[in-house]
């Protein structure tokens, strides 16, 4: 039978979560500081590369995002979240009442929607990694890609539907575990975030194009 026997040991799952954040920090900064050293000269993402709005500023501007009292918050907030929740577990684990199985579960689902999340994240950054490290060594890529934003959103919300389907048919494979299905549930949620916001933009980037270009015309 499929265990995940180290959720006898939840602040070893809480520091994963927590490693796999600040891993997923790191590299989108340093995906997008690719871009900056000619990357761009091949890939081109209108309206910047970071797709969640809470960064965008950051990313933007190339912060360095660990050092980010925002994104110091935000790894308290998940310590504190996950902590909590590994209360409950412990709690009901030695509790009879009623119910009290889904305070049980709850640590590994949403554990479970945060590491799984994280993984299809970072197949994109390692992706990422991959195609600018290429393009700025110029090897087996000629032209210039550029995406509008709506694209882009549109794109990375089909992979993370991709990723969810497979952990949703995992679950069904593997005992039904709340693990993979809070996996499979974090995905589609994502994927569905990313849908709406990619309903706010064009998909045309016809005028961005010629905007873009009539600048580094002046610039020149």
């Amino acid at each position: 039978m499929f265990e995940f026997s180290f959720y006898a040991y939840p602040w070893a799952v809480i520091t994963l979560c927590c490693l796999l954040y600040v891993s997923d920090a790191w590299l989108t900064i340093h995906c997008a500081k690719l871009l900056d050293q000619g990357a761009d000269k091949h890939y081109k993402v209108h309206g910047g590369y970071e797709l969640t709005p809470y960064w965008q500023k950051e990313v933007d501007e190339r912060q360095n995002l660990l050092f980010s009292p925002k994104f110091q918050v935000a790894l308290g907030t998940l310590i504190i979240y996950l902590g909590a929740l590994a209360y409950l577990k412990s709690f009901a684990e030695n509790s009879s009442a009623p119910y009290v199985w889904i305070a049980a579960e709850a640590f590994e689902f949403f554990s479970g929607a945060w590491i799984l999340l994280q993984v299809q994240i970072h197949v994109r950054h390692l992706s990422n990694w991959f195609i600018f490290n290429t393009s700025i060594q110029g090897i087996g890529i000629r032209g210039r890609l550029e995406q509008s934003r709506w694209y882009a959103l549109r794109l990375s919300a089909f992979e993370t539907i991709v990723f969810g389907l497979c952990y949703l048919l995992f679950w069904t494979l593997l005992d039904f575990r709340i693990f993979l299905l809070g996996g499979a549930l974090g995905c589609l949620s994502s994927a569905l975030g990313q849908y709406q916001m990619s309903r706010k933009h064009s998909p045309d980037i016809v005028e961005e194009t010629q905007e873009t270009t009539n600048q580094e015309t002046l610039a020149s």
